[in-house]
């Protein structure tokens, strides 16, 4: 739709400006998001870079796979797109994974907890990353006339003069909608991993079913796009993840009350000696009065 804008001279990708505005949103939402889960500040910004890294080469790694035909067929070619776009959500996705798992062991860092904090920010940024796409024309849909189908202009990615669903915009409404859901849910959510499970399993299937509106080229894996494939996998995984983090919650919380249940018989036990302290005493009490009110036991003991 608009590819690139061009200030003083220069011309800049529209993409990489909605990119940048994206990534500035998310580290602003870093600044907030780590309290909810008891994660240093510092800790979470830093596992956010190396994501951010490892999903930039994963994105492009996938990219060339996926277009590897491309690749060879046309070389100058496809290095261009690569330098325009170029990359593939799964891929970054699963890059950013390694690369947050990686910071979080070597720091010892509690995985769901950090991931909790982590994904709120990334779908934002994915948002506005899909805003990028429509500018640029790529991830475009079917080509149909309907209220709601757009014409990219001659310089995009996208073809010229065809109407086609824009299913960026689609997406980029989805993921403002399920950010915000997800925040919510880090704010309200007790158990570790839970929006985790919940991001995972919702954008999972509607990026299976929005496959189904696309119409650029993006690799197949038999019957299927790579991209639902993928989302294939990643819904019972994310129903897995749903399951053990309430397992384990419920597991930590019985310890924790098993283990408050021993400390609560020592109050018993110091009112039992107060007791019997008590009964000494007013024993002693006793048999004090008892010997004063017995004269003759006392005349005995002096005669003695």
């Amino acid at each position: 739709m608009l590819p690139y804008i061009h200030v003083f001279g220069l011309e800049i990708p529209m993409y990489g400006i909605m990119i940048a505005i994206g990534a500035i949103f998310a580290f602003a939402i870093l600044e907030y998001s780590p309290k909810y889960r008891g994660i240093g500040k510092d800790e979470a910004f830093y596992c956010a870079v190396w994501c951010v890294v490892l999903g930039f080469i994963g994105a492009k790694l996938l990219y060339i796979l996926v277009e590897f035909k491309d690749l060879l067929d046309d070389p100058v070619g496809f290095l261009k797109g690569i330098l325009r776009g170029g990359f593939v959500f799964y891929g970054g996705l699963i890059g950013g994974f390694i690369g947050g798992t990686i910071y979080i062991r070597k720091h010892r860092m509690d995985f769901l907890s950090t991931v909790d904090v982590l994904v709120p920010p990334f779908v934002i940024a994915h948002a506005f990353g899909r805003i990028g796409c429509f500018m640029a024309g790529c991830c475009y849909g079917l080509a149909c006339d309907t209220p709601v189908s757009v014409m990219f202009a001659e310089d995009s990615l996208a073809p010229h003069g065809i109407a086609v669903l824009p299913t960026q915009l689609f997406e980029a409404v989805f993921l403002f909608g399920l950010f915000a859901y997800l925040y919510i849910r880090l704010k309200k959510e007790k158990i570790p991993g839970v929006v985790t499970g919940q991001y995972i399993l919702f954008y999972a299937v509607w990026r299976f079913l929005l496959e189904f509106l696309r119409s650029d080229e993006r690799g197949h894996v038999l019957f299927l796009s790579t991209s639902q494939f993928i989302s294939l996998l990643m819904i019972p995984a994310a129903i897995i993840i749903l399951v053990l983090a309430r397992k384990r919650y419920a597991l930590n919380h019985n310890d924790n009350e098993i283990g408050s249940g021993d400390e609560e018989p020592a109050p018993a036990e110091e009112e039992d000696m107060s007791v019997t302290d008590q009964e000494i005493q007013e024993t002693a009490e006793e048999s004090t009065e008892s010997t004063e009110e017995d004269p003759e036991n006392r005349n005995s003991s002096e005669e003695l």
